[in-house]
C-alpha cells in the first residue's frame, strides 16, 4: 500500500511521464492486455486489436506453461511423508486431485496482476469481447 502511494506521488511530479515507470512483475499477456485496454479507451481500435491478439496468444502460452508446471511429483505438503500410508489408489487419487486443483488455479493466477487485490473477472472472455468491438469499430 505504501509503495503504491509512493508511485502515485512520483507520477504527479512535474516532468515525470508514465513511460518512466516499468512494471517488472507484469507478465507479457497482462502487459499486452493492459496496453490494448489503454488504446481501446483512446479509440485507437486498430492498435487495440493488435495488442489484444498478442495478449490472447501470450495468455495461451502462459496457460500451457502453468499447466505443465502442475505435473510432476506429488507434493506432500500437509502430510508427514513418513506417516503417509495410503494404498496405491488413494495415493494416485491424491496426486491427481492435486494436479487438477493446480491446473484449475492457473486461470486465477493468470488473471492476477500486481497492485490489484483480486484477479480480473472473466479475464479470458473479456479479451474476446474487446477484440470483437475493436474489429467492429
Amino acid at each position: 500500500m505504501e509503495m503504491k502511494q509512493n508511485l502515485d506521488y512520483y507520477r504527479m511530479m512535474a516532468g515525470v511521464n508514465e513511460e518512466d515507470f516499468k512494471d517488472l512483475e507484469t507478465s507479457p499477456h497482462m502487459a499486452e492486455f493492459l496496453l490494448g485496454k489503454r488504446y481501446y479507451s483512446d479509440d485507437s481500435f486498430g492498435l487495440a486489436a493488435k495488442h489484444f491478439e498478442a495478449a490472447v496468444e501470450e495468455y495461451f502460452t502462459a496457460d500451457r506453461e502453468c499447466r505443465v508446471l502442475c505435473e510432476g511429483a506429488h507434493d506432500y505438503d500437509g502430510y508427514n511423508y513418513m506417516e503417509y500410508s495410503a494404498d496405491l489408489f488413494q495415493a494416485m487419487t491424491d496426486h491427481y486431485m492435486q494436479v487438477l486443483n493446480c491446473k484449475q488455479h492457473c486461470s486465477v493466477e493468470l488473471a492476477s496482476t500486481a497492485g490489484r487485490n483480486k484477479p480480473f473477472e472473466d479475464f479470458l472472455p473479456s479479451h474476446f469481447n474487446y477484440l470483437q468491438f475493436s474489429y467492429y469499430n
